[in-house]
């Protein structure tokens, strides 16, 4: 038995000393390459962003739809920005579609008698748009580092996920204050807003909404709610905050993958939204089988004109690629439906500008890091 585990101890220490030469003589693949290019100031000073996606998730309302954004920096201290985005598709503006498809409400006109009405508002598509600018508070360069992906297709038959190397880079880092204008239209539904603030629409005929139903002028009330309630929501205003960017805009010369580059810009930003011109439409609507119409009133739904977002984009110094950005918060609404998540997605985003010549592709035989 003590044979035994002698030859064990002996045959483990043989497989490390094995290992051990085996990591000197065959060491992991590297990579060797220049840094031909490493310069955050040198960006493009316009951006067009066009937004195939969108993707509005509101209390209010959820939306699909597309839009353009346009960034352009005529100093290196300002950034202006302005963008819309909106549906064209009604399928995909589900308060809208809803509206569109069965918006009505129902009176008692006599004991056995029940009557009809018809929201006719024209209800409106969502709508949104911003135009702003960033001002450079603080602007810095600091010695930091860069990921850059490998070119997987440098490397025959490879199918595994490309590789990753982190060289030196300068990082820009810029502290911002940004001031704007924003404006958002959307169809909404108000029924929820009767339930949750415990309030009446009184229509200019003498009819009364309520969360219990319906009260006609006659003195007759709808035995329970059967009414479907639509109408437009419209918020303008400003906004105000600070953002934090990162700029890396570096190009290296590989010994066998040619040029590659990291050139991304990453803003973070958080703003107060203020929109003092926020309300709901009164609800026009039109009696069924017989003539007459009536409009009530929808000022007596409380609407919150403050809000607040915090979100990020992305996008990159070169002439076509793709950008994105995010934001969550809680935007002016009506009271206790602010919350809200929203997604772009820029594909393509076009980019123009630059003062300097950019660094050139040379890929193949006559590759050398000497040039």
């Amino acid at each position: 038995m003590q044979r035994f585990y002698a030859v064990i101890f002996l045959t483990m220490i043989g497989i490390h000393n094995i290992k051990a030469q085996v990591s000197e003589a065959f060491p992991a693949s590297t990579v060797t390459y220049k840094v031909v290019l490493d310069d955050p100031k040198d960006l493009n000073n316009l951006w067009i962003h066009i937004q195939p996606v969108t993707l509005d998730i509101m209390q209010m309302n959820s939306v699909i739809g597309s839009g353009l954004d346009v960034t352009y920096v005529p100093v290196s201290k300002l950034e202006l920005k302005g963008g819309v985005r909106g549906n064209l598709i009604d399928a995909f503006d589900i308060q809208r579609f809803a509206a569109n498809k069965n918006s009505f409400i129902t009176t008692q006109e006599s004991k056995r008698e029940q009557g009809k009405m018809v929201v006719t508002n024209n209800f409106s598509r969502f709508f949104a748009a911003e135009i702003g600018g960033t001002y450079a508070i603080k602007d810095m360069i600091k010695d930091g580092s860069s990921k850059i992906i490998l070119a997987e297709q440098a490397i025959p038959g490879n199918t595994t996920m490309p590789e990753k190397i982190e060289v030196n880079a300068k990082v820009r880092k810029i502290f911002g204050a940004r001031l704007g204008l924003n404006s958002m239209a959307s169809t909404v539904a108000v029924q929820k807003a009767l339930k949750d603030q415990s309030v009446d629409l009184k229509g200019d005929k003498g009819t009364i909404i309520s969360n219990q139903g319906t009260s006609s002028p006659s003195g007759f009330k709808t035995a329970d709610n059967n009414n479907l309630l639509y109408s437009n929501f419209a918020s303008t205003g400003i906004y105000l905050g600070a953002s934090f960017q990162t700029i890396k805009n570096i190009a290296i010369k590989t010994d066998r993958n040619g040029i590659l580059a990291q050139n991304s810009i990453l803003t973070f930003y958080g703003d107060l939204i203020i929109n003092p011109w926020t309300r709901v439409e009164d609800i026009q609507a039109k009696n069924v089988g017989k003539e007459g119409s009536e409009t009530f009133n929808a000022s007596p739904i409380k609407v919150n004109k403050i809000g607040a977002r915090a979100g990020f984009e992305l996008r990159y110094n070169q002439s076509s690629l793709i950008s994105m950005g995010g934001e969550l918060g809680y935007r002016p609404a009506i009271s206790g439906q602010g919350l809200y998540a929203q997604l772009k997605i820029s594909f393509p985003c076009f980019s123009f500008g630059s003062s300097q010549q950019k660094v050139a592709t040379n890929v193949g035989k006559t590759q050398s890091l000497s040039q």
